[in-house]
């Protein structure tokens, strides 16, 4: 099925509404079967979701399958096992690589989370920030989300402070944001690009260059295209705005910030982008 969507897509490239169509068939010819899994039950709770819902996103992170029966568990794991998810996880997992590679040696670092989705990239760190030390600051515009952040933390180390920070990141974008934010070492931009349009993006990033200090990095992650975007947009109802990582590349060169490849597998479509604010 994930196939057929895609051929059907790709031969039928310019008509959006046949596409949607489609969709909306499929949708609702699998939702008696799909509505058994944790994932789509979870997507399937329309004021969640609109608000930033981090459940969906936590589920796939932690790949445990599960739902209703034996049915809903084992259609659960074949969702876990789309190449989307898969890249969902491999990006994580390289941005915590990138990230362990950017921490000063003799101070804390100062490091900026955008989404709170990166809860799960900070459990992952955490320990490894107790060394130096660290203030961190995750922004979100959901208040549950960061509190979901900060309860699935596995431990607290004194010497790392961490900053809840409510803010609508549509403000925040627009340069409209009315909290001071200081400059910062590292700042990630955990999946935002999926809801994007392009002038957004590089407003956003404009805003993450002026947040850096000279020589800072920006991590961010996206998804590129994929054999199953057109299942997950359409039956699975989570739709994405896709990227290559040539793409982003060009977004950050744009916003003044010198672009590198983390990650770009060929594999899954997860991808992460890193960008340097040059020391002058």
């Amino acid at each position: 099925l994930v196939d057929d969507l895609a051929r059907c897509a790709s031969d039928d490239a310019d008509s959006d509404a046949a596409m949607l169509q489609t969709g909306a068939v499929i949708s609702r010819e699998l939702r008696p079967f799909l509505s058994r899994t944790t994932l789509v039950s979870q997507l399937s709770d329309p004021i969640a979701t609109q608000s930033g819902d981090p459940r969906p996103m936590a589920h796939v992170l932690r790949n445990h399958p599960s739902g209703e029966g034996d049915l809903g568990r084992i259609l659960d794991g074949a969702l876990l096992n789309l190449p989307t998810a898969v890249g969902m996880r491999a990006r994580l997992d390289a941005t915590a690589d990138a990230l362990l590679q950017l921490l000063p040696p003799d101070r804390p670092l100062d490091l900026m989370l955008l989404n709170a989705h990166t809860g799960f990239l900070l459990a992952r760190i955490i320990l490894h920030l107790a060394r130096q030390g660290a203030v961190v600051r995750a922004i979100d515009g959901n208040r549950d989300a960061l509190a979901f952040l900060d309860a699935g933390l596995p431990s607290r180390p004194a010497n790392v402070r961490l900053k809840l920070v409510q803010e609508d990141l549509a403000a925040l974008v627009l340069g409209r944001s009315p909290v001071w934010h200081d400059v910062q070492d590292v700042v990630v931009v955990n999946a935002l690009l999926a809801s994007l349009p392009d002038r957004l993006a590089t407003a956003l990033f404009g805003w993450v260059r002026d947040h850096l200090r000279p020589g800072g990095t920006v991590l961010v992650t996206a998804l590129g295209p994929s054999i199953d975007e057109q299942f997950v947009d359409h039956a699975l109802g989570w739709p994405t705005i896709r990227r290559s990582a040539r793409a982003v590349f060009g977004l950050l060169a744009d916003a003044g910030l010198q672009p590198g490849i983390v990650l770009a597998d060929s594999g899954h479509p997860g991808i992460v982008v890193s960008g340097l604010r040059p020391r002058s």
